[in-house]
């Protein structure tokens, strides 16, 4: 079964993914996203789609027609337990995995391959809401609800009790070494000899505007491609994120998607001079006037909004001219910026009991990147700074240690 997953566009307005079975929509997953996701972002449609297709080849591979069990009568026939149980044995491979075991190929187990926890999660959780909404549209109103509560139970415990054996990523911290910082700052540069867009003024400008923008804001890659002119504050040198979903004023195939709060962010006056320079020189092409957007393509499609594609071709770029950049991308910077705001709020909070510096410090991170009070990001994002205070703190406790030691072995020698 050939699956693809398409984005539409309904009253020329409104972006929804669609999935498609050999280019046509495949009615009921299509349904659900039209009534139960219209609201929600195209990437977030994506990712459901995405582990939804797992559970389609499943049944296909199991040669079940769920659709037409349901609507069986008097007596619709819902997933068994060891077909739930089936499923949720297989939810953890990745999809070449399941792709040979579904055809039939018997594996070597070291062939397979799993993903991590958290989408071997998100797959279950998808289908335990796409079949709840599929008994409700289709199962016999005297027990579909109870076979609704019966599947979402077995799906939890599912979750539950897999998660030991799921394979978990381990967080490394992430961030810029001081080496990568000084080469993005200054090689970057336009005006840098090492720039490695030596042939284009738009681009050295452009392309060292997007590090700016990232290094000083610590904005995501989408929040930063959906900049519109008129979020830039001169007069009080702020910048503002906005949620703008299906926004009429964006012509690009794949939109750019806000997931954190609203907020204005202070700009630094370098960054601010790097935004007029951009604009008075680089954004008057005709193409770009027809839209609101900062940051433009520039060569081929002159004046197009930029795409994310092309930010990650920025940094590709920078790391052939710089190999020391290896592995620094949009979200690497977003971290670093994390790692600096944590230390600067350390040292503002020093004299302030443990509780204080803490509250302080999800305060100003929930604002500053956009995370809701409960969000379990500031941790994430602090990985680096945190490993930092641990070795430290480690080390001094060794060193005591060791001190006490080297004391009690001179007492018991006299």
């Amino acid at each position: 079964m050939l699956f693809s997953i398409k984005e539409f566009k309904i009253n020329n307005e409104t972006r929804v993914k669609l999935l498609l079975q050999e280019s046509v929509p495949i009615y009921w997953p299509c349904l659900y996203v039209l009534k139960k996701m219209r609201v929600r972002s195209p990437n977030t449609q994506q990712r459901f789609l995405g582990d939804l297709v797992v559970f389609l080849a499943w049944l296909n591979s199991e040669s079940i027609d769920l659709e037409a069990r349901l609507m069986q009568r008097p007596n619709p026939q819902y997933l068994s337990e060891s077909e739930l149980a089936n499923f949720s044995s297989q939810a953890h491979w990745k999809k070449k995995t399941l792709g040979k075991l579904f055809s039939g190929t018997r594996l070597h187990p070291t062939a397979y391959q799993q993903v991590g926890a958290s989408q071997a999660e998100s797959r279950l959780i998808t289908v335990k809401n796409y079949l709840s909404f599929l008994y409700e549209a289709l199962g016999h109103p005297d027990d579909r609800l109870g076979q609704v509560a019966w599947m979402v139970k077995r799906i939890d415990l599912s979750i539950k009790e897999s998660r030991p054996s799921w394979k978990r990523k381990t967080m490394e911290p992430r961030g810029l070494t001081p080496e990568q910082e000084e080469l993005l700052l200054n090689k970057l540069h336009p005006d840098s000899d090492e720039n490695p867009w030596p042939k284009s003024e738009a681009l050295r400008v452009r392309n060292y505007l997007i590090v700016l923008l990232l290094f000083s804001l610590g904005i995501r890659r989408s929040e930063m491609l959906g900049l519109k002119q008129a979020d830039i504050d001169y007069r009080h040198n702020r910048i503002q994120v906005v949620h703008r979903p299906n926004d009429p004023d964006d012509p690009r195939a794949s939109e750019p998607s806000v997931k954190t709060n609203e907020r204005k962010l202070p700009a630094p006056e370098h960054l601010m001079a790097m935004i007029n320079r951009y604009i008075e020189k680089h954004r008057g092409s005709k193409r770009a006037k027809t839209h609101p957007y900062l940051l433009l393509a520039h060569g081929k499609t002159e004046g197009d909004p930029l795409s994310i594609k092309s930010v990650d071709a920025v940094f590709n770029t920078a790391k052939k001219a710089f190999p020391a950049l290896a592995g620094v991308t949009a979200h690497t910077i977003r971290h670093h910026d994390v790692y600096r705001t944590i230390t600067v709020i350390s040292e503002q909070t020093e004299g302030l009991p443990i509780e204080d510096r803490m509250q302080k410090e999800r305060r100003v991170l929930s604002f500053k990147y956009g995370w809701s009070d409960t969000s379990s990001m500031p941790g994430l994002y602090g990985q680096k700074y945190y490993q930092e205070e641990a070795d430290k703190a480690m080390e001094k406790r060794n060193k005591k240690l060791l001190d006490g030691a080297a004391k009690s072995d001179k007492k018991d020698g006299k």
